[in-house]
């Protein structure tokens, strides 16, 4: 019920407590510290969130881990432990067979030509609903979304790059959530070049 009232702080010290005082299975144990992990992010706890997701994924096969230590990695690009937050997206990175520009010039470059191409190809996409979606490609647009908004503060030009990338890679996938927030991060950088018709359009 803690979290359904967005006492997160409370929710978090309940999943803590189950999972000192029961025994259970590993997928269960894993599923605790997922939800425990959640819990700690909303609570403004990102450290702390990324340690349980990390434990969850030593709890897990190969495609939940990798997803899991995005969540892990994730939780602290957004909380603003960069350093660390960069060193752990560079491994799931590439554990994907993804990597960030090397300089801010290459990241330049390489959202110019994607921003070329999604001007090509335009904005349209074809439903698959998440049940149909294998972990990993779900993973694949997730981190995009997370380096983009991760770094968005700090990194322009890798941030815009990941930006392109994500929306890319959701109409791709055709996962509606996803969609609606890739089209809503698309508005949103028109808006930022002032292009508020086209951005209004969108929303």
């Amino acid at each position: 019920e803690a979290p359904a009232t967005l006492d997160f702080a409370r929710a978090a010290e309940l999943y803590r407590l189950a999972l000192e005082l029961g025994t259970y299975t590993p997928e269960a144990r894993q599923k605790l510290r997922t939800a425990l992990g959640h819990a700690l992010g909303r609570a403004g706890r990102p450290v702390e969130a990324s340690s349980e997701f990390a434990l969850a994924a030593q709890e897990s096969d190969a495609t939940t881990a990798l997803e899991l230590r995005r969540r892990a990695a994730d939780a602290l690009l957004r909380g603003g432990y960069m350093a660390e937050g960069l060193e752990a997206t560079r491994l799931v990175l590439s554990q994907l067979g993804m990597r960030l520009a090397r300089t801010p010039g290459r990241a330049l470059a390489s959202m110019l030509l994607r921003r070329a191409w999604l001007w090509l190809r335009g904005l349209g996409w074809r439903r698959r609903d998440l049940g149909q979606i294998p972990q990993l490609e779900l993973t694949r647009v997730d981190v995009c979304e997370g380096v983009a908004l991760g770094l968005a503060n700090v990194d322009v030009y890798r941030s815009a790059d990941f930006c392109t990338r994500f929306i890319l890679a959701a109409l791709r996938l055709g996962e509606p959530s996803r969609v609606v927030r890739a089209i809503a991060l698309e508005a949103d950088l028109l808006a930022v070049q002032a292009r508020t018709r086209r951005a209004t359009q969108l929303l």
